[in-house]
C-alpha cells in the first residue's frame, strides 16, 4: 500500500476508538475496522489491520490494556496526561480507642433476656 492509503486507514483505525479514554477490544475494533474500511471501498486484511494497530501503538497514540483478547485506548496528552486522576483518595483515620474496653469484658455469664429459654442443654457428668 502507497503511504496516503497507509495514512487515511491510520485515521480511520484511530477514529474507531473511543475519544474519551476509555478502551475497546482488539476483536471489536477489528471488527469495525473492516466494515469500516470496506464501506469506503477499500478492500483490508487482518495483517493489514495488526500493521496499522502496531503503528499506532509503537507511534504511542494508542495504548494496550489488559483484557481477554487484548484491548487498547487512546493514550493520553496534554492537559489531559498532566491533570491527574479524577478523583482522590483520601486516608481513613484510624479508629478512636475505647479506654474502656477491658473494663467492658468481664467473666461474668452472659445474662439471657427476659423470657429467653435455653434450645439444648448439655448433659451433666
Amino acid at each position: 500500500m502507497d503511504p496516503e492509503d497507509d495514512e487515511a486507514l491510520r485515521v480511520l483505525l484511530l477514529g474507531l476508538v473511543p475519544a474519551d479514554g476509555t478502551s475497546i477490544g482488539n476483536q471489536a475494533l477489528r471488527d469495525r475496522f473492516l466494515e469500516a474500511s470496506r464501506a469506503a471501498g477499500r478492500h483490508v486484511t487482518d495483517p493489514t489491520f495488526e500493521r496499522l494497530r502496531a503503528a499506532l501503538i509503537e507511534a504511542s497514540v494508542l495504548v494496550k490494556c489488559k483484557g481477554r483478547g487484548g484491548s487498547l485506548r487512546r493514550a493520553q496528552t496534554g492537559a489531559a496526561a498532566n491533570a491527574g486522576p479524577a478523583f482522590t483518595l483520601e486516608h481513613p483515620s484510624a479508629p478512636r480507642r475505647n479506654s474502656n474496653r477491658r473494663r467492658d469484658r468481664t467473666n461474668t455469664p452472659r445474662q439471657q433476656p427476659a423470657g429467653a429459654r435455653a434450645l439444648a442443654t448439655r448433659p451433666r457428668s
